[in-house]
C-alpha cells in the first residue's frame, strides 16, 4: 500500500495544530517522567521514524541506494540536532516543520509549497496566541519558517541529485 502525499502533509499540519493545543501538557508529562538524555532519545527515535518515512517516500521507491547528500544530511541533522538543540520545542519545530516542507515539496510546485509552509508556520503561532497558557512568538515563526524552508530545499536537492545519478540508459539524450 502506498501512502498518498496529501494524506501525509495534511496529517503533519494536524499534528502541528494538535501539539500547539496539547503540547505543553504532553511536554510536562514527558519532563516529569524522563530526564534530558531520555527525552533526546525519544525525539531522536521520532526523527528516525520520520527520516525512514521520508527516505522511503522520496528515494527508496526509485533507487535503493541513497546518494551521499542524503546520507550526510541524515547524519548531520537527525543524529546531531536532537542533542544539540537546547529545548524540546526547538527539536519538535525542526521535526514537524522540516517534515512539512519535504511533504509539501513532494506534492506541490515550489512556490505553492513555500507559501503553504509559511502560512502554516505563522498560523501555528497565531493559533497559539489565542490559546490559554500559550504565547505566539515571532522567534518561533522564524524557526518554523527556517525549518520548513530547509525541508523544501532538502527535497529539491535530493530530487536534483537523483536526476543526476540516474543510469545513462535512463537519461534522455539531446533528441528527447
Amino acid at each position: 500500500m502506498q501512502l498518498k502525499s496529501h494524506t501525509l502533509w495534511i496529517s503533519n499540519i494536524l499534528a502541528i495544530l494538535s501539539l500547539s493545543y496539547w503540547g505543553r501538557d504532553l511536554q510536562g508529562l514527558l519532563m516529569e517522567n524522563f530526564n534530558r538524555a531520555e527525552l533526546a532519545g525519544i525525539i531522536f527515535s521520532a526523527f528516525i521514524f520520520f527520516v525512514g518515512l521520508i527516505y522511503y517516500l522520496l528515494y527508496y521507491q526509485q533507487n535503493p541506494t541513497p546518494p551521499l547528500l542524503l546520507t550526510l544530511f541524515f547524519l548531520a541533522c537527525f543524529l546531531v540536532l536532537p542533542f544539540a538543540l537546547e529545548t524540546i520545542e526547538e527539536r519538535t519545530h525542526i521535526l514537524l516543520f522540516a517534515s512539512l516542507g519535504i511533504l509539501l515539496a513532494r506534492r506541490f510546485k515550489f512556490h505553492i509549497a513555500l507559501l503553504t509552509a509559511l502560512a502554516v508556520g505563522a498560523g501555528d503561532e497565531v493559533f497559539q496566541y489565542f490559546l490559554p497558557n500559550r504565547v505566539g512568538d515571532i522567534r518561533d515563526v522564524l524557526f518554523n519558517w527556517t525549518s520548513a524552508l530547509t525541508g523544501l530545499l532538502f527535497f529539491y536537492a535530493i530530487r536534483s541529485n537523483r536526476r543526476k545519478t540516474r543510469p545513462f540508459n535512463q537519461q534522455q539524450g539531446p533528441d528527447g
